[in-house]
């Protein structure tokens, strides 16, 4: 969503982050998600492409380094090397701060450059099934068929 009049730097602030570290800390950020840094001086997401606002999430998460992170789609909008520059990223931020991710997704290409502990299927608005990474090969291999039984008894 666009922000006008909002400055990444000062949302960063209010969000907690101290104002003298954080914009070194967003150029860092930027290049290690491929993102120039020039944009993030933009009000939020303001005249952004789809993946540069998801790097400039992941941006953001380097600034404020969360427990938790929810990622919705995160791999929309960024071409293979951005993709591969985010979940690096993201990886990293799981050894160094002990960032979790739960990754919402609907293509397993994110799945090949994250290393997911546990892949949840969901259908119909509903977790149907768990499992590790094998998971995710069953899904693009066959779809949700063999899913559909237990969506159907769980309604």
């Amino acid at each position: 969503m666009e922000v006008p009049g909002v400055r990444p730097v000062d949302m960063l602030v209010a969000a907690g982050a101290k104002r003298n570290e954080v914009e070194a800390t967003m150029a860092l950020e930027a290049v290690n998600v491929g993102l120039r840094p020039e944009l993030l001086e933009r009000f939020v997401n303001v005249d952004l492409s789809g993946g540069e606002r998801k790097r400039a999430e992941v941006v953001q998460l380097g600034v404020l380094k969360p427990a938790f992170a929810v990622l919705d789609e995160i791999d929309s909008g960024l071409d293979v090397d951005a993709l591969g520059a985010v979940a690096r990223r993201l990886e990293l931020a799981t050894k160094e701060w002990g960032l979790g991710v739960l990754a919402i997704t609907h293509f397993r290409r994110l799945l090949q450059e994250l290393t997911p502990d546990v892949i949840h299927v969901m259908s119909a608005g509903r977790v149907v099934a768990e499992g590790g990474p094998e998971l995710a090969e069953v899904l693009e291999r066959d779809g949700y068929e063999p899913f559909k039984e237990l969506r159907d008894d769980r309604l």
